[in-house]
C-alpha cells in the first residue's frame, strides 16, 4: 500500500446539490428533497445524499488520483448515511495489485459511511 494515502475533501453538501442529484437519479424518496420527510424518518430537519451520489464522490476522486484510468469494477459497501450540511473527508490506498481501497467518512466525527474497492483499468485511446 501506499504510504500516505490519497485524500480529498467535500466542504459542503448542499441540499441544493440533492436536487440536481435526485432528478438525473430519477429518485423519487422524498428524504433527499423535503426536510419534513427526512425528519419524520429521524433524519432531523436535514436532507440525505442519495447513495450513488455519495459513490460519485468516491468515484471522482480515484478518477483524479488516477488519471488516464477508469473505473472497471466496484465492490461498495453503504454503511451510513450523509446529510445536507454534512463535510465529508474521502481517503484511499492503492494496494500493491492495484486495487483502490476507498472510505467515505463524515468530516470531524470520523463515521465511515462508504467502504468501496474500485480496480482501475488504462482508458484505451
Amino acid at each position: 500500500m501506499n504510504e500516505q494515502p490519497i485524500v480529498w475533501r467535500v466542504d459542503d453538501v448542499s441540499a441544493e446539490a440533492m436536487f440536481s442529484w435526485v432528478e438525473a437519479l430519477r429518485d423519487v424518496n422524498p428524504i433527499h428533497v423535503d426536510p419534513q420527510a427526512a425528519s419524520a424518518l429521524g433524519y432531523g430537519p436535514r436532507t440525505v445524499n442519495p447513495g450513488p451520489t455519495n459513490l460519485a464522490y468516491v468515484l471522482t476522486m480515484l478518477m483524479a488520483a488516477a488519471p488516464g484510468e477508469y473505473p472497471a469494477r466496484i465492490e461498495a459497501r453503504f454503511l451510513g448515511n450523509v446529510l445536507s450540511g454534512d463535510s465529508l473527508e474521502v481517503t484511499c490506498d492503492r494496494a500493491d495489485d492495484g486495487i483502490f481501497r476507498a472510505r467515505l467518512k463524515i468530516a470531524g466525527d470520523g463515521e465511515i459511511v462508504l467502504d468501496a474497492k474500485v480496480t482501475m483499468e488504462p482508458i484505451e485511446e
